[in-house]
This record gives structure tokens, sequence and C-alpha cells, in this order.
């Protein structure tokens, strides 16, 4: 289940219903030889920081927070990330 980050009001036709608003959260870190690789990897995936993504990078790691509100949504985040952490990868072979 995921963390509940915020309770807000949900509206139609005007009416104020509470609602829950929970996000499902995913950390992955990814572990490279060289800070110089991590740093490449963290450049290459920052463009895709929608919202959905947070990347940072910690010495030669860089970890990647996704929030979601739905598993659909966090899969195509994660899938999305690690195409581009795949293309950066290789373009270093």
């Amino acid at each position: 289940m995921g963390e509940i980050l915020d309770i807000g009001f949900c509206g139609s036709q005007g009416l104020n219903i509470p609602c829950l608003y929970s996000y499902m959260n995913c950390i992955i870190e990814l572990n490279y030889d060289s800070e110089e690789m991590a740093s490449l990897v963290f450049r290459s995936t920052r463009p895709d920081d929608d919202g959905f993504v947070r990347t940072e990078i910690r010495g030669k790691s860089v970890v990647a927070t996704f929030k979601a509100e739905t598993l659909e949504s966090m899969r195509r985040a994660i899938d999305d990330f690690l195409a581009c952490v795949s293309v950066a990868e290789k373009s270093r072979l």
C-alpha cells in the first residue's frame, strides 16, 4: 500500500468531498564503478524528471525516487527511466 501524503478535497459540481490521496513510492539505486559513469547516467536521466521521478547523484551511485498514483503509472515511469539509463550506459561501451 502506498504512503499517505496528503488529504485533500475532491469536488464534483461544487461539492467539497474529503478524499484521501495516496501514492506508491519506489526507490532504485544504481551503483557504478566510477563517479564519471554515475554522472553520465545522472545527466542522461535528468530530462526524464517529469513529476514521476526525482534523481540525485551520490558519489558512484544514481538514486531515482519514483512517485505514482497507480501501478500502471509507476511501471511506465520506471520503464522510461531504465530505457534512458540503458542508452547512457551503452554510449560508454
